[in-house]
């Protein structure tokens, strides 16, 4: 938990020094919300997905056990998802415009998916 938490600290300052060290006339509204967005997807996107990859890939066990589910292959399809999302998080700095309409979608399904299914296992562990 503290490690996303300090991505989002890291994503906010850096966007900060990155923004206040422009000079004065490229500081514009534009400007702002690009590098914004920029450092999220980069930092709270990318490295959080590769973080979320590499455990459910190469720790599934210990992932399995800490969630206490039994191993399967669906943390490997997961963890190929975060890691697409972490190139595109990577691919976000050399790439903008279009590209950026590109990620928001996937990943609004992908959480509405993650989100309903949490609340599907949490109805079958209480029996309801």
């Amino acid at each position: 938990m503290w490690f996303f938490l300090s991505m989002y600290i890291f994503s906010i300052l850096g966007f900060l020094v990155h923004y206040y060290s422009l000079p004065s006339y490229q500081r514009t509204r534009f400007r702002l919300i690009e590098l914004l967005l920029l450092y999220q997807m980069v930092f709270s996107l990318g490295s959080t997905s590769f973080l979320s990859f590499f455990g459910l890939t190469l720790m599934d066990v210990y992932i399995a056990n800490y969630l206490n589910w039994p191993a399967s292959p669906f943390e490997q399809e997961l963890g190929n998802v975060n890691l697409a999302f972490g190139v595109l998080g990577v691919m976000a700095i050399w790439y903008r415009r279009e590209f950026w309409l590109a990620i928001p979608h996937p990943l609004s399904s992908i959480t509405t998916f993650m989100v309903s299914f949490k609340s599907a296992v949490l109805t079958l562990r209480r029996g309801l």
